[in-house]
């Protein structure tokens, strides 16, 4: 089992995941993300956040997480859709949760 760490933005797109109960789409990701900062969003912010959310989804196949990062695909003008699907609950699930 590979033990790949997961960079701070990348941790952080994955709490949001996980306090959500419903999917996110990628605007409400970047507003999410950035709305504590003390910076605006930069112009590029949906760039930054999607690139991360895809590192994050190899990551976590790389590790074989108990849980997986799934995008529902783009249906005309809505934007794709992303959720965290948990198979079974794991130790690292449990404290990533307690974590948040």
């Amino acid at each position: 089992m590979h033990n790949v760490p997961y960079s701070p933005s990348q941790q952080g797109l994955l709490d949001l995941l996980l306090a959500s109960n419903e999917p996110l789409d990628i605007h409400q990701l970047v507003d999410l993300y950035y709305r504590d900062r003390e910076k605006p969003k930069p112009w590029n912010a949906e760039i930054v956040i999607r690139k991360a959310l895809r590192e994050l989804i190899k990551k976590s196949k790389l590790n074989r997480e108990d849980f997986s990062i799934q995008q529902v695909a783009q249906i005309g003008k809505k934007p794709a859709l992303f959720r965290v699907s948990r198979s079974k609950k794991s130790k690292r699930l449990n404290s990533l949760e307690k974590n948040s």
